[in-house]
């Protein structure tokens, strides 16, 4: 009765949450395909802004980020940890220019187009909430939810607002989660997205005949990052001309005037970067090419 009485070990409350991020080096596969949309922010700001939010809103958590985002990538971590996470962040290009394909890497630096009708094969099991963070359309969230792959989705297009907007949502999903120590029902959900839905965020939860809300307990307490890359590698998987440069973060509004430039129809055959000596005209060009 003595042994039967004495308490338990303690066990691991953490949330267990995996960060997929994809960012291209090359936005072309095939002409006439035309190029996807320039990410905004890099594949180290992917990593500092979602263990910053993690840690603002004070979840007990541990954050793994998948090493590379490709078509294949994502199910193997998940077959290795023998289950799916509870919260699944998918950042980086986000959706294709036609709203019909998830776009990941390959194993070259090029994009990887995944329809989304056949979204399956890269989320073999169920997170209990998926937040994807970038330049998603709103059939991504439908896809996931109509083919059960997840009981809810939660959308924060970047598309026409501010990163800083983006991040505020972030923390302040994450946050509202931490209050209410998670949740457990649609209504739950409803909840904490009350006031927070607007044109760039935005909630898609499952019918219940699909798939039902999984209840997700979040504990407060501090993070561990399980994450083996460093910010070299991260840097020298975006351009080897940034690898030598730690401030090189971002450009983001000088990146969408030259790509954008440069898709008029051929109206303009090259552009001209101008600038004092070290304001970084060589990194931004090579940033976009």
């Amino acid at each position: 009765e003595a042994f039967l009485d004495e308490p338990s070990e303690p066990q691991d409350v953490r949330a267990q949450i995996l960060v997929a991020s994809a960012r291209p080096l090359v936005h072309v596969r095939e002409l006439p395909s035309p190029p996807i949309e320039m990410p905004c922010t890099s594949l180290f700001l992917d990593r500092q802004n979602i263990v910053r939010a993690v840690t603002h809103a004070g979840i007990a958590a541990n954050i793994n980020f998948l090493p590379v985002f490709t078509r294949t990538s994502l199910a193997t971590f998940m077959e290795e940890q023998g289950k799916a996470p509870d919260i699944l962040v998918l950042c980086g290009a986000g959706t294709s220019w036609d709203d019909a394909h998830l776009t990941v890497e390959d194993q070259f630096g090029s994009a990887d187009f995944i329809p989304l009708h056949n979204m399956s094969s890269i989320l073999p099991e169920q997170p209990k909430l998926v937040l994807a963070v970038g330049c998603f359309c709103e059939r991504f969230g439908t896809a996931l939810i109509d083919e059960g792959l997840t009981p809810a989705v939660v959308i924060l297009d970047g598309s026409t607002v501010s990163e800083h907007y983006i991040q505020r949502a972030l923390e302040e999903i994450l946050f509202k989660m931490s209050s209410k120590h998670g949740f457990e029902s649609r209504q739950d959900l409803t909840e904490i997205f009350q006031g927070l839905s607007t044109e760039s965020v935005k909630l898609f939860i499952a019918h219940p005949g699909i798939t039902s809300v999984i209840p997700l307990r979040l504990h407060n307490g501090s993070i561990t990052v399980d994450d083996t890359l460093r910010t070299e590698w991260l840097r020298a998987r975006q351009c080897w001309r940034v690898t030598g440069n730690e401030r090189f973060d971002g450009r983001a509004v000088e990146m969408w005037k030259a790509v954008r430039e440069l898709q008029r129809d051929g109206a303009h055959a090259g552009i001209v970067l101008h600038g004092g000596h070290g304001s970084g005209r060589s990194e931004l060009a090579a940033q976009v090419v």
